[in-house]
C-alpha cells in the first residue's frame, strides 16, 4: 500500500502573485496574494526564521522596493516607460529566498508627464489607511501621497535621505 500525506500534515510552500496593479502617476501600487509565509519587517543581526520575512519589488529586473504588508505594496519615482513588475519573497535580512519564489510579471506604462493613472481592473474597493508610512521616491524626497486612500506600505532602502 502506497504512503501518503495526511490531511494537513504537508507544510504548504510559500507562494505569491500580483493580483490588481494600478499606476498613478510615477507610482506602481500592487495588490498581491501571498500563501505560506509569514510577514515581518526587516532586521539585521540574528539568522532569519523559516518563511518568514517580506517580498520585494522589481521593475526590469532590477530592484525597486520591498513590503512586509501581507497584500499591498508599493514603488514610486518612475521614469516614464513600459515596466515588467514582478514580486518575490525575500528573508527578515532582505536576501531572496533560492530557488526565487516570484510572481509572473506585469506589464505597466507610466506616463511621461506624470499625470498617468490607470489600472488592469476597477480597484474593487477603497481602504482606510491603518498604518501610513512616508514613501522615499527615486529622488530621495517625499512625494504628495497619490489620490487613492491606499497607505504607502514601503520605503527605499536603497535611497539615502538629503
Amino acid at each position: 500500500m502506497a504512503a501518503g500525506s495526511g490531511c494537513g500534515s504537508a507544510e504548504q510552500r510559500p507562494a505569491i502573485r500580483i493580483v490588481h496593479w494600478s499606476v498613478e502617476g510615477s507610482s506602481v501600487i500592487l495588490d498581491v496574494k501571498i500563501d505560506g509565509w509569514k510577514m515581518a519587517p526587516p532586521r539585521p543581526g540574528p539568522v532569519p526564521e523559516p518563511h518568514t520575512g517580506q517580498w520585494q519589488i522589481f521593475a526590469d529586473d532590477r530592484y525597486a522596493g520591498f513590503s512586509y504588508e501581507p497584500s499591498y505594496g508599493m514603488i514610486e519615482g518612475l521614469a516614464g516607460g513600459t515596466y515588467k513588475i514582478w514580486v518575490a519573497l525575500a528573508r527578515t535580512d532582505y536576501s531572496l529566498v533560492y530557488p526565487l519564489i516570484r510572481s509572473q510579471p506585469v506589464t505597466v506604462h507610466v506616463g511621461d508627464s506624470g499625470n498617468n493613472l490607470a489600472s488592469d481592473r476597477p480597484s474593487p474597493h477603497d481602504r482606510v489607511p491603518v498604518e501610513q508610512v512616508p514613501a522615499v521616491s527615486a529622488a530621495g524626497k517625499q512625494p504628495a501621497r497619490p489620490a487613492s486612500n491606499r497607505p504607502v506600505a514601503h520605503r527605499r532602502v536603497d535611497q539615502k535621505r538629503a
